[in-house]
């Protein structure tokens, strides 16, 4: 819009100047000679005006069709490159209104347009200059006495515009069209259409550098009053960001890839209203396909309403992906984000409906789905913002309500992979045998067995929570089923590739749910672990040839009844190379150890597993008294020993101690003598 906006406000401006210079001679036009001179007097003007080259290089003007051609138009911008040029310009005018100075177009027609536009921060837009040249000068010129009325400036009025064979860059965007026309004159009776645009651009994304492709065979617009009717058919995109699609080598994962699209769409809406801060558009029809990743949807419908660049309000939305995956929700509200304003993206739903065949989105999100037909009912209250997804008051299930589950829960961290955690809390599940065997059934898998062990628990009921964060799945609840109850907590670590986890269950038939007939009920806790490593099972299965799980399980069982016996306190191993499975049983006791190995290698048979008892014999058993009378006297024996170890060292320390007071005694009589004489001798001495 920006460039027609600027090639008619040129196209204006030369036409007001051919008739300005022409005088009122206009029969004079005719004449090649006055044309030259016109062209000569119109490009110095518009030279002078704009402040850089312009070129025509020929006129053709019949004044008895009052019709106008230009060839080889050509505007340069401010840095002296080429900014607009024109094959040809063709225009029919209206002869009478002249005479009021009125130009009256009935057509317009721009062939061979060739556009180099730029816009960026440091420099501005390279075509702003002519823009400011045509502004109208709202400067109020002082009345003199002397002042001329000034002649009266010419009226454009336009009719019918074409635009043949254009090429356009703008900045990073590059594009050619076909035919573009514009019919009637009159404000809200116009239609517009557009044969074969095609656009290329490249956009940054954290990933890098994007190719963007979009081409439109036909678009149309048609306005009614204030509506506009917009109508798009063939609408091509295509993007590359020139790496590996994002599942690439990965077959277990989606298609879906937003840098690596080729879709191919067709739109109808209907703008009801357009301000410049508000929109009211009605999307009618919307299909869109894309076969690599796997986008099909065959209906969008929707009304949005965008109140001053603040909020989006969206009503009456569905949308149909497939054959029958369906979306509804009668309106939502979106608050827009704006940097400048500093408002972040945050949304939020009315309840919204659907149903859904998970085939419809195998493709583009889990091929493992692609046979996945059961009908499926969602139903949940949606919101979010930026980093965060809400979804409230979840239900899902089957129409006949075989499958049946409520939950709320949240995805956080949308915006970096490795911080992604999604968290459910399952406030109940129902799920029929039927319902479980049909859902397994789409799925490649041996399932024989499983299938037993299905019609042993009857049905499934569970209570509890799910947390997905990066690489990591952790499961934690409660199951309920005809077989008994079973808490559970496990783990899928994909960095370790290990499962691992614990269960317990106070009352559980597991022989009937495994085919042992001698088992019963059970009541005991148990930790497993398996590897769940393609690479480490592939390396040992190819030398054992095995299909087992590869691990280990650790039980504790408080109770277990075995041919009608109540057995207690046992502990059990179990060991799995994936070719054969070796486990055993154990109950100590004071005498002896209750022993029993076993063995399998088809977890289908389990019936059929190698079962050997044993026994493992405490030491020789000593009477209770006999062994008491035994210690006592042991312990008597070593208090009199410790006693008469005691009594000789309290005698030796009695000994020392009276010989140390004889002595101090002797050595004091010693000295009372010494000094006795040294008295004597010292009298005698005087």
């Amino acid at each position: 819009m920006k460039i027609l906006k600027l090639i008619l406000k040129i196209l204006g401006v030369l036409i007001a100047l051919f008739l300005t210079l022409a005088g009122g001679a206009w029969f004079a036009l005719n004449s090649k000679s006055v044309q030259n001179r016109i062209i000569q007097e119109a490009t110095q003007v518009l030279t002078e005006k704009l402040q850089t080259k312009v070129e025509i290089d020929s006129v053709h003007i019949s004044f008895l069709d009052a019709d106008l051609h230009f060839y080889g138009m050509r505007i340069d911008d401010r840095q002296q490159r080429r900014m607009l040029g024109m094959e040809r310009v063709d225009v029919d005018m209206e002869l009478i209104p002249l005479l009021y100075r009125k130009i009256n177009l009935n057509e317009a027609r721009f062939a061979g347009m060739r556009a180099h536009l730029t816009n960026d921060t440091i420099n501005g837009a390279n075509y702003q200059f002519v823009l400011d040249a045509f502004k109208k000068d709202t400067t109020k010129i002082k009345k003199q006495e002397n002042d001329t009325i000034k002649k009266k400036k010419f009226e454009l009025n336009l009719g019918n515009i074409t635009i043949e064979d254009a090429e356009l860059t703008y900045n990073q965007y590059q594009g050619t069209l076909k035919n573009l026309r514009i019919k009637g004159r009159r404000p809200g009776k116009r239609k517009i259409s557009v044969e074969e645009i095609d656009a290329k651009w490249n956009s940054m994304s954290k990933n890098g550098e994007v190719s963007n492709h979009a081409t439109i065979r036909m678009l149309s617009l048609q306005e009614n009053g204030d509506e506009k009717i917009i109508t798009t058919h063939s609408l091509k995109f295509a993007n590359d960001n020139h790496k590996p699609r994002k599942n690439a080598g990965k077959p277990k994962k989606g298609f879906f890839d937003a840098q690596h699209l080729d879709i191919t769409a067709q739109v109808k809406a209907k703008l009801r209203q357009q301000g410049k801060d508000t929109i009211i558009v009605d999307i009618d029809e919307c299909k869109a396909f894309d076969e690599k990743t796997g986008i099909d949807i065959r209906k969008l419908k929707c009304n949005v309403e965008i109140i001053n660049k603040e909020k989006a309000r969206i009503k009456n939305f569905e949308v149909q992906q497939g054959e029958l995956t369906t979306l509804k929700f009668n309106n939502a509200l979106v608050n827009l984000p704006s940097k400048k304003a500093g408002r972040k993206l945050a949304f939020q739903t009315s309840t919204v409906t659907g149903q859904t065949q998970l085939k419809d989105i195998s493709r583009a999100f889990a091929p493992v789905l692609q046979n996945f037909t059961t009908t499926i009912n969602v139903q949940t209250v949606f919101s979010g913002n930026e980093n965060i997804l809400v979804f409230k008051n979840c239900i899902v299930g089957t129409p006949d309500k075989q499958l049946n589950i409520t939950a709320n829960g949240n995805i956080k961290g949308l915006k970096n992979s490795k911080a992604l955690d999604v968290h459910f809390n399952v406030g109940s599940m129902y799920a029929s045998v039927t319902m479980v065997q049909n859902i397994i059934n789409q799925f490649p898998l041996k399932r024989k067995f499983m299938m037993k062990q299905l019609n042993a628990l009857a049905y499934i009921k569970y209570i509890g929570d799910f947390h997905v964060i990066w690489k990591k799945e952790l499961f934690n609840g409660n199951l309920n089923t005809k077989a008994g109850n079973v808490a559970f907590n496990l783990t899928i670590d994909n960095l370790s590739k290990y499962l691992y986890g614990r269960i317990n269950t106070k009352d559980f038939l597991l022989g009937k749910v495994f085919d042992i007939p001698d088992i019963g009920r059970i009541v005991c806790s148990a930790d497993f672990k398996f590897d769940i490593s393609s690479q480490r099972t592939a390396a040992i299965r190819n030398g054992k040839k095995g299909k087992l799980p590869i691990g280990s399980v650790d039980a504790k069982i408080d109770e277990v009844s075995y041919k009608k016996v109540f057995v207690r306190d046992i502990t059990g191993q179990i060991e799995s190379d994936g070719q054969v499975a070796n486990g055993s049983v154990m109950q100590k006791n004071m005498f002896v150890d209750l022993l029993c190995d076993f063995t399998f290698d088809n977890a289908d048979e389990m019936r059929k597993m190698k079962i050997k008892p044993n026994l493992k014999m405490h030491k020789k058993y000593v009477g209770e008294d006999k062994l008491k009378r035994r210690e006592e006297k042991k312990r008597q024996k070593e208090l009199k020993k410790q006693q008469k170890a005691a009594e000789k060292e309290a005698k030796a320390k009695e000994k020392a101690a009276e010989k140390e007071a004889k002595a101090k005694e002797k050595a004091e009589k010693k000295a009372a003598k010494e000094a006795k004489e040294a008295a004597k001798q010292k009298e005698a001495a005087l």
